[in-house]
């Protein structure tokens, strides 16, 4: 019995060439899915953070009322109160870069981003807000 070297090579790279296009869909799929899981984490990491930091408001009535001052006439806090109100109104001003880049590496949904947007844009159109970002 002669063996056929041609088909048994012509078999062999038909079955190579299945084996790689099993393997690309394969990474296809793991690649979507590390995608998608980046996505998730990346969106749970800015929901964290920005509840954390609003967090921060409940754990002392007191900053609520800085806040609130600060954002009408930053010039009615003294020291301590004004470095208060930098520390938590710096925080906004921060994620709100993390929020667009990650709005535009298309990691955060459209929606959400408007939220961000909205949230930092209320505190810099404020008299206070607005003295802040320009001292």
């Amino acid at each position: 019995m002669d063996i056929n070297w041609e088909a048994v090579g012509a078999i062999g790279e038909i079955v190579g060439a299945v084996a790689v296009v099993l393997t690309l869909g394969y990474l296809a799929v793991q690649i979507r899915q590390n995608t998608n899981a980046s996505r998730a984490q990346s969106y749970q990491a800015v929901v964290d953070g920005h509840v954390g930091h609003h967090r921060t408001f409940t754990s002392d009535p007191k900053l609520i009322e800085i806040f609130g001052r600060g954002l009408q006439d930053i010039d009615t806090l003294d020291d301590l109160e004004r470095g208060l109100f930098h520390s938590l109104v710096a925080p906004i001003v921060l994620q709100y870069q993390k929020y667009l880049y990650l709005y535009r590496e298309g990691m955060l949904p459209p929606d959400t981003f408007d939220m961000f947007e909205r949230d930092v844009i209320a505190t810099l159109i404020t008299p206070g807000g607005r003295a802040w970002w320009l001292s």
